[in-house]
């Protein structure tokens, strides 16, 4: 059984021109919502109001347990995808996310692909296949550190929840 106050839940909802995406322990997130969607209905707003109902969505939450394993990681949502520049970002995203890494290097994505016994793994150009995901804006390098951006972090949460093609 596992507690509760280890579960990273992330929701984001969105009413209208205004959004809430909050991420962390279960209970602050729904918390948050609920007082989210009573600051909203307090100025007459609902979901589906204010706005089309493709701008209107409440994002329903997916958890992804604290102590999940990279090879969990991997075996649930990584697997099946072959592009390396996107596996780096969704290992970008455990080791930032789940394991709560602030400083992410090249090596450790070069780590990764090790612990999960990628074929030729040794021979992967790490730094040029993390730049080609720069260039999609889903990855930051500053100082030598490398980081999600707010587009990767959406992608990253599209492909995890079946939304993204």
């Amino acid at each position: 059984m596992t507690d509760e106050k280890t579960i990273n839940v992330t929701m984001r909802i969105r009413i209208g021109d205004k959004e809430l995406e909050v991420a962390g322990p279960k209970e602050f997130v729904e918390k948050k919502i609920a007082d989210f969607l009573k600051e909203q209905k307090s100025l007459g707003r609902a979901p589906g109001q204010g706005a089309t109902d493709s701008e209107s969505s409440i994002a329903t939450p997916h958890t992804i347990p604290a102590q999940t394993t990279l090879h969990e990681f991997y075996r649930t949502y990584v697997h099946k995808i072959k592009s390396r520049p996107t596996m780096s970002v969704f290992f970008i995203y455990y080791l930032q996310k789940i394991r709560k890494k602030d400083r992410i290097k090249t090596a450790d994505v070069a780590q990764c692909f090790k612990d999960i016994s990628y074929p030729n793994w040794n021979n992967i150009n790490v730094t040029d296949t993390l730049a080609s995901a720069k260039k999609r804006a889903l990855l930051n390098y500053v100082n030598k550190l490398w980081s999600l951006t707010t587009t990767g972090e959406d992608y990253i949460l599209n492909t995890i929840a079946g939304k993204a093609k």
